[in-house]
């Protein structure tokens, strides 16, 4: 695995599972420089932030690292990026100082995301402080299992600005349920390994409301600190899974074929969509194109006017300038080919509810691997990661749940480090 990268992000969201281990680690600060304030003595609830911030830092550092000098953890340092955090931009600042000038923490500012984050590194002191502690990665556990973003918006000048993460959202309806989920699938995946650092998912809706509390759009799976959900695909295909190679088990154009799903409901005159032809495939259009377009269209089920900077960057990536190809001119391309575009009305279907579908069969399908079968899967948006000796079980029970919980049964595509297998 020498050719995976060796960063992944610092995260405040792992914890101890025991009070003694939670002793230990706050024997790490010293009462003196922790109870010290600019000028006189710190409050006492800026000791306790600072200590609940040493715990939590130490957490993620232990186990998203698993004790490798070698592992980076980045985070930016700005002090917006600590908003609706577990932790204070002031109280990190302070708690990973110390860390460093005690000399178990080495801190390379901007050496991530082009300057813009700093990569902490655990020094050997470190490793032997856990070793005589008798610590280990496996004593730390994922919380915050269930989250919610308010809605995100573009600002004056037409930037899509991310919505900002949700303080509390305990109270939201079946929050209790999701949170039993994710609780039983990362508990199930704790006994298997994956060959990179895992420490479990959590589920992330989006566009919530304060006034509503509902857990409706988005919710799917995340990896806490990005894990192998950051690699990308021929990095994820060269994983093994408790020791085995692994596969891919992908849908295929997942969000068109759900919204050609819900144009079919609607009026059963709309044609399925060909499962023998690629559906990314317009004569004059590069394929990345005709995919960003769907997918941009899909969020909003508006006709588009221009191409975001965010598409405009991941189409650059694949060496498409989209200044060859008029967002109009693409859309009335895509549109010819599925005329049912154009007739899906924003009140049946929206990119939060095709998500929480999606989601839903998704979650679906790992819960019945694990527990009909003992099968690990491992989820990356609207694709699984699985061993290759149970490609043939994995898509069957997809296929099945989607079935069940949609209503459609999705075309599927497999790929391993090797070749497309179906």
């Amino acid at each position: 695995m020498s050719n995976l990268p060796h960063h992944h992000y610092l995260s405040l969201s792992l914890y101890p599972l025991s009070s003694s281990t939670i002793d230990s680690l706050k024997s790490l600060g010293d009462l003196p420089v922790f109870g010290r304030g600019e000028k006189n003595k710190a409050s006492k609830v800026t000791v306790g932030n600072r200590y609940d911030c040493l715990v939590r830092l130490l957490s993620s550092l232990i186990a998203l690292t698993k004790l490798s000098t070698e592992v980076g953890l980045y985070r930016s340092m700005k002090t917006s990026a600590f908003s609706g955090s577990e932790v204070s931009y002031r109280v990190f600042k302070f708690v990973s100082g110390y860390l460093v000038d005690e000399g178990y923490l080495i801190k390379v500012e901007g050496e991530w995301l082009e300057g813009m984050a700093s990569t902490f590194y655990i020094t050997e002191k470190m490793v032997e402080w856990c070793r005589d502690n008798e610590i280990a990665p496996r004593d730390f556990g994922l919380v915050n299992l269930v989250r919610a973003k308010y809605p995100s918006y573009y600002n004056e000048k037409g930037k899509k600005v991310q919505g900002k993460p949700v303080a509390d959202i305990s109270t939201s309806g079946d929050y209790q349920d999701q949170v039993r989920i994710v609780s039983d699938i990362n508990h199930y995946l704790i006994k298997h390994s994956l060959s990179t650092p895992f420490v479990g998912l959590f589920r992330s809706f989006s566009n919530y409301q304060d006034d509503e509390k509902k857990l409706t759009d988005g919710g799917r799976l995340y990896a806490e600190g990005g894990s192998y959900q950051s690699l990308n695909s021929e990095q994820r295909l060269a994983l093994k899974i408790d020791g085995e190679c692994v596969a891919e088990v992908d849908i295929k154009a997942s969000h068109l074929t759900l919204m050609c799903f819900v144009a079919r409901m609607l009026d059963n005159s709309v044609p399925e969509l060909d499962p023998d032809k690629d559906p990314y495939h317009i004569e004059g259009l590069p394929r990345p194109i005709v995919k960003q377009w769907i997918v941009a269209y899909s969020a909003k089920l508006k006709p588009l006017t221009r191409w975001s900077e965010e598409a405009t960057e991941k189409l650059s990536e694949q060496g498409v300038d989209v200044i060859d190809y008029e967002v109009e001119v693409v859309g009335k391309a895509v549109s010819s080919k599925y005329p049912f575009i154009y007739t899906l009305p924003s009140t049946a279907v929206n990119w939060g509810y095709l998500q929480r579908r999606e989601a839903d069969a998704l979650i679906a399908t790992m819960r019945r691997l694990a527990h009909e079968y003992d099968v690990p899967s491992y989820p990356v948006h609207d694709s699984l990661i699985v061993k290759q000796s149970d490609i043939f079980l994995v898509t069957r029970v997809m296929k099945e749940s989607f079935s069940s919980i949609i209503g459609l049964t999705p075309v599927l595509k497999v790929l391993t480090s090797d070749e497309v297998v179906i």
